[in-house]
Order: structure tokens, then C-alpha cells, then sequence
């Protein structure tokens, strides 16, 4: 059967798999107490390797098929994975994977190194992991892929995407502020209108600030989302339930599970925490009041929910 009318019967991810542990399957082969080889003699095992190829191939970047996929790639995508299967899955996914590897010429010997599973730990947390973050982000459209990392770099809500505009347009509420972004020469100032209707500052790379400027409408537009109206929308980007929805389809067309798109708020604070106290030098108390009005938090205990 070839490539087309295999997709077309198992769909394309199933079929790549099956080839990929079809190189190293030899049903019925005596092992004769050998455990050291590669083949794979159990149609059971065969199956359950395929289902788990199938995950994995699911997983790749849109334009990545698994006959394509380097050993890097797998090795992120199991790190992934360890986030919500057990030690035996993960162990199996990884043997699936390498065995296919060093059926190829150029991979005779490679060793994928082994991953623990984080799944008991990962129920605990909201934040998102970043080997998770990329790998959504790689399997979102462009559109989405640039509000995305804009929330992802900010921590804002997905509704806050439909109130962004330059600091210079839109001056931030006067309040007593910390020293935000200490460690942001360089970026560029936008603000956002969070609870409350006050405007609060938010910090952009050069570059992915230039890309959000190309999205810009010619005159501002209004938009309701949630029942919400927003009537001066300057980028064409999407934001609220939009961006939400899309974030859980893709968590969970790719993982079985998601932590909703807010879990970017989580993951912004532990970072900046992290980043303020040990590259910065702050006080861990200093720190929290920074990342507090970052997020746009009036009380710094808020955020240490954040930091669970």
C-alpha cells in the first residue's frame, strides 16, 4: 500500500507510524532469550509501539512528518509527554522512538536518553512548562502564533490582546509603581486595559514588537467578545475566547489535556521571579511587587498564588 492510500485509510499520523516501527518488527522471531535487540517479535508490543508513535508524530511542528524527525525533536517531545504519562509509557515511547532511529544507516547506536515522568508532580501546578509552551506554539496558525508569544512575554489575559497600544498612545494609570521591567533596555513599551479599566505598562522585544505593528489596522475597530465591547482594537490579532479556544484545541489535540491559555500568567511570574532574584539581584519581597504590578495585580499576595 503506498503513502496516499495509507493516509487515506488510517490518516496520516497513524500511518507514519506504522512505517516507522514497521522497519524494526519481525512478528513470530524467537528471541531465544536475547533482550538486547532492537526487533520487536510481539504483536502486542508492536501495537502498543505504534499507538505511541502515533502521539508522537501528532506532537511534530505542522510541517515536520515523523519519517523527518531528528533525535532532538523527539527527545522535546518526550520531555513533553513526561508531563502526563507514566514511567512505563514514557519509557516505551522512548524505546518506540529509538529503535526507528537506529534502523536508519545514520543513526546506528543512538541512544535517546531516558526521561522521567513529572506526571504526579505536574497535577499540583498550573504554570505551563516551556518545552509545552513551544511545542503549542509551533502547531498554532501565524495569527495566533504571534498573540500567543505576546502573552506568553507579557503574562497578560487573552482579553487584554484586544486593548494593546503603544505607551505613547495609551499612557499607563498613574499609581505608585515599583522600578518594572528593570532588565528591559531596549524593548518596547506598549500598554494594556486590564480589570478595573486602568491601563497598565507591558514590555515587547524590538522584533516582536515590529511584527505586531505590521498587524495594525488602518483606523481602530470595535469587537465584542464574551459579551464584552472593545471599540478601539488597533492590531489584527486574535484575543480573548478566540485565543483561548485555540490554545486548549491545540493542548489538547496534542497533549489530551490543557491547562487553559492562563496558565501563561503562571508561568510569567515564575519566571520573572526567577529572573528578577538571580539575574537582577531584588529581594525576594522587592521581586513579588514587581511581578505584582507587571501582571497587573493591585496586591502582591495575589501573585504568590502564582508562584505555588
Amino acid at each position: 500500500m503506498n503513502r496516499k492510500k495509507g493516509i487515506e485509510k488510517f490518516g496520516r499520523h497513524r500511518w507514519d507510524a506504522m512505517q516507522w516501527v514497521n522497519r524494526y518488527t519481525e512478528l513470530g522471531r524467537k528471541r531465544h532469550g536475547d533482550n538486547s535487540s532492537d526487533k520487536v517479535a510481539s504483536i502486542r508490543t508492536a501495537g502498543q509501539y505504534i499507538n505511541l508513535m502515533t502521539q508522537v508524530s501528532r506532537a511534530l511542528p505542522r510541517k515536520v512528518v515523523l519519517e523527518n524527525m531528528t533525535p532532538r525533536q523527539f527527545t522535546q517531545i518526550l520531555n513533553c509527554y513526561s508531563l502526563e504519562k507514566s514511567q512505563r509509557e514514557i519509557t516505551n515511547m522512548r524505546l518506540a522512538g529509538q529503535n526507528g532511529f537506529r534502523a536508519k544507516d545514520k543513526y546506528q547506536g543512538l541512544k535517546i536518553p531516558p526521561v522521567r515522568s513529572e506526571l504526579k508532580n505536574i497535577t499540583e501546578h498550573r504554570a505551563i512548562p516551556p518545552s509545552v509552551i513551544k511545542i503549542i506554539h509551533e502547531n498554532l496558525s501565524a495569527r495566533h502564533k504571534l498573540a500567543f508569544e505576546i502573552c506568553a512575554i507579557t503574562g497578560i489575559r487573552a482579553h487584554q490582546l484586544h486593548t494593546l497600544a503603544p505607551a505613547d498612545e495609551q499612557p499607563m494609570h498613574k499609581r505608585d509603581y515599583a522600578d518594572l521591567y528593570p532588565d528591559r533596555a531596549g524593548w518596547v513599551a506598549y500598554t494594556d486595559i486590564g480589570k478595573g479599566g486602568k491601563s497598565g505598562l507591558l514590555m515587547l522585544p524590538k522584533a516582536t514588537a515590529e511584527r505586531l505593528e505590521a498587524t495594525r489596522f488602518d483606523k481602530p475597530i470595535t469587537v465584542k467578545d464574551r459579551g464584552v465591547i472593545y471599540r478601539k482594537k488597533l492590531y489584527d490579532i486574535p484575543g480573548g475566547n478566540a485565543m483561548s479556544q485555540a490554545f486548549s484545541r491545540a493542548s489538547m489535540r496534542i497533549f489530551g489535556w490543557s491547562k487553559g491559555l492562563h496558565g501563561l500568567r503562571h508561568s510569567y511570574a515564575q519566571r520573572r521571579m526567577h529572573e528578577l532574584t538571580r539575574n537582577v539581584g531584588l529581594s525576594f519581597k522587592k521581586a513579588l511587587r514587581v511581578v505584582s504590578q507587571e501582571l497587573g495585580h493591585l496586591r502582591p499576595g495575589i501573585t504568590l498564588v502564582y508562584l505555588r
